[in-house]
């Protein structure tokens, strides 16, 4: 077991020492790897200010207050400061930051770099200050979005860019990036998805609000990435009740508006089958998201494809034949909406989402899309959403195994971020000049980041691998690999690439 100490600042009216103590359990063997080791690069003074360490597990960060003057020397190590609440309603979540920034310092060696905080808590505007008369290198943080724009100015005028903690993509400028999971990232990666596995029509459905708009206008830009989705706007009130809401799901999904777009859906049926690579795969594939006639229907159809294409029947003659069938048959009687992307969550997901399932929308061939924070859904207890798909990043279990042995608890999503952000830091405090420019960040290329590959994209938002994940009733299951994708472009990059 290895322990290392080294200085922790923190500043609000007046600068403070703090002295922090950690302990990683098998730190060593266990280590992540570094960010380049073809390269020479000095260690890390991390001053030992206490010859009493304990082997048994610390507490996380406990700052020991005394008297520090801040040496303005630009030839020490890499000076990032930390901007976190280390007071306040949000303490909390300021020591699982504190506690993911440090363990990324003691994961990187090669980089010479001292990290000092500041506390939020109290004055955010202050504390960015205080970090710029210390002559800080790079500021990591705040939490929130509000704080990040307000100290937005102080950034600009020192020459300074900050990595927010924040999701929100609207802080986003020359100084500013946004290191939290933006959901631009997320609509782009499960849209694309949908777009590949059928969808066509697709509606963000949801409350009116930021996380709305946000993803409504990238999904409106993922219809222009020629994937063939029409995406529609059906958004309710911030104060819609209700039953206004179920008459909404009501109209969308009503059977009458389905079979009047019959003949649309048989063309659109004969358009999915001529782009694929094997029609029989494609239909069972289709008959997987239904149930009782849709589904037994789907699988006659692609039987009928084998053995009409088996007897020596051409490709495009078996398909003109399946969908004569299909129309015969009555069709599907799909929705003119195939796809609804659910921006709501939590106590309300639970409320509306039992409305598609009141209104028989899966035999309407509706699927359901949503966001990571499914992933906080009983999957047993959630069967009106089974079938339904969202992104989802990977959990690496070593990042998480080592916090819980060091910390004494699982990390949270900020803590994972805070990682990241220092990884990504010290990569660019490499190649930088000091202060940091915007263009070290970009430069510093992929690192590894808590959970996988983490990298800045030119639109300021931090890149990681997203899969996608269904609710089954027995859990989660991963339907497509994890990849990182740039909302803003039309590639996209298998895990682990650079």
């Amino acid at each position: 077991m290895r322990n290392s100490v080294f200085r922790w600042e923190v500043a609000s009216r007046t600068i403070v020492l703090a002295v922090i103590t950690i302990s990683l359990a098998a730190c060593q063997a266990n280590q992540t790897g570094p960010l380049a080791p073809e390269q020479s690069i000095n260690r890390p003074n991390l001053k030992k200010v206490s010859s009493s360490v304990s082997n048994s597990r610390s507490k996380p960060l406990e700052p020991v207050s005394r008297e520090k003057l801040v040496n303005p020397d630009r030839t020490a190590p890499l000076r990032l400061a930390l901007l976190t609440p280390l007071s306040g309603n949000k303490e909390v979540e300021g020591r699982e930051i504190s506690n993911g920034a440090a363990m990324a310092i003691l994961d990187t060696p090669e980089i010479a770099a001292e990290l000092l905080s500041y506390d939020t808590g109290i004055d955010p505007i202050k504390a960015a200050s205080a970090a710029a008369s210390d002559n800080s290198d790079i500021i990591i943080g705040p939490l929130l979005n509000h704080e990040t724009a307000a100290i937005s100015p102080i950034l600009a005028k020192e020459g300074l860019i900050g990595l927010s903690f924040t999701k929100d993509s609207r802080i986003i400028g020359s100084n500013v990036f946004v290191m939290g999971r933006a959901i631009e990232l997320e609509t782009s990666r499960i849209l694309r998805h949908a777009a590949s596995t059928g969808s066509r029509r697709v509606a963000v459905f949801g409350r009116q609000g930021p996380l709305a708009d946000a993803s409504t206008d990238q999904a409106l830009r993922e219809a222009n990435i020629a994937n063939r989705l029409v995406v529609s706007r059906e958004i309710f009130g911030e104060k819609e009740d209700y039953t206004s809401i179920a008459r909404k799901v009501s109209e969308l999904t009503k059977n009458d508006v389905r079979q009047a777009n019959r003949k649309e859906n048989a063309a659109q049926l004969k358009a999915n089958l001529n782009d694929s690579s094997d029609p029989s795969d494609a239909l069972n594939s289709m008959a997987a998201r239904y149930a009782g006639r849709e589904k037994r229907l789907l699988e006659s159809l692609a039987r009928s494809y084998k053995r009409m294409t088996s007897a020596g029947t051409s490709s495009s003659s078996a398909i003109n034949a399946i969908v004569t069938r299909y129309s015969a048959a009555g069709g599907l009687g799909k929705s003119p909406i195939d796809t609804f992307l659910l921006t709501v969550s939590g106590a309300e997901l639970s409320t509306i989402a039992p409305m598609f399932q009141l209104y028989d929308s899966e035999a309407a061939g509706v699927r359901l899309l949503g966001f990571s924070r499914w992933k906080e859904m009983d999957p047993q207890r959630a069967r009106e959403l089974h079938g339904g798909r969202f992104p989802a990043e990977p959990t690496d279990d070593t990042f998480s195994n080592r916090y819980k042995d060091a910390f004494g608890s699982a990390p949270t999503e900020l803590a994972g971020i805070a990682y990241d952000s220092v990884r990504l830091a010290l990569a660019a405090g490499r190649i930088g000049s000091r202060p940091l420019p915007a263009e070290a960040i970009w430069n510093a290329g992929t690192v590894k980041g808590a959970h996988g590959p983490v990298r800045m994209s030119v639109k300021g938002m931090a890149l990681r691998p997203l899969q996608v994940v269904e609710i089954q009733p027995d859990g989660f299951q991963v339907v497509e690999q994890a990849l990182i994708l740039d909302p803003f472009a039309s590639t996209r990059e298998t895990l682990g690439s650079k």
